[in-house]
């Protein structure tokens, strides 16, 4: 290195050790030939460890056609930006997002100026959300297979089609959400036919729970054989919200 390449690097490097990103410069042949503080502190690792090597040597191989793909945007455009990770000593890595610019210096040759921003930080945030996401949708599809069960329950309320002493009885239940506060009797009894019909203001899984609340009473009164005064008292006493 001559002395006015020297006197540059120590200009520029003085400016770059006071940033709280990690920097390095690369010379035309890839070598390390500036690392500061920060980034020796986020790597792990002494100048010892980096400076006279070749930026390739700090990855492993089958990382390098990644590396060579970013060195080669950086060529073309003269800046490239993307995530990747510093190699630390110990064998951890360290998720960065890396700025490349290529620049002349004094002497005209082109110099590499990579700084790498700490970014583990936001990537633990990311994979916090992942795994929060991924426990949502396990709920929400829990949630729908109950709602599904409740609305075969439900749907197995609605009357059956029949025929009594020639009158003859269909019906068809549709909800306005999956599931809802309707149902409907219909029961043949000694020489009469008794009908209830049901609707629980609101919609959905409370006005549905209340709604086989009543209907389950309502069974029950008739099997007993309570008169409609009765019935309707017990419901309005044992239903009650």
């Amino acid at each position: 290195m001559t002395s006015r390449q020297k006197r540059w690097l120590d200009q520029v490097g003085s400016v770059l050790e006071s940033l709280n990103q990690g920097v390095i410069i690369s010379d035309e042949d890839r070598r390390i030939i500036f690392a500061n503080s920060m980034f020796l502190e986020m790597g792990k690792m002494s100048a010892d460890d980096i400076l006279g090597r070749s930026v390739m040597d700090l990855y492993p191989a089958d990382e390098a056609g990644r590396l060579q793909e970013f060195i080669a945007r950086r060529r073309t455009e003269g800046r490239a930006q993307y995530e990747f990770y510093i190699p630390q000593s110990d064998g951890g890595s360290l998720p960065v997002e890396v700025t490349s610019r290529l620049v002349h210096g004094v002497d005209g040759r082109a110099y590499g100026i990579i700084t790498a921003t700490d970014i583990s930080d936001q990537k633990r945030i990311q994979a916090e959300l992942s795994r929060t996401n991924a426990l949502l949708l396990e709920r929400q599809q829990q949630m729908e297979q109950e709602l599904q069960l409740a609305e075969r329950v439900q749907q197995s309320l609605a009357p059956k089609g029949l025929s009594w002493s020639g009158v003859s009885v269909e019906a068809h239940y549709q909800p306005a959400s999956s599931i809802g506060g309707d149902y409907g009797l219909v029961i043949p009894g000694d020489g009469r036919l008794d009908v209830v019909v049901c609707d629980v203001s609101g919609h959905g899984i409370s006005s549905a729970l209340v709604a086989n609340r009543i209907y389950s009473e309502t069974m029950s009164q008739i099997e007993r054989g309570a008169d409609l005064g009765s019935m309707l008292r017990h419901l309005n006493h044992c239903c009650a919200i």
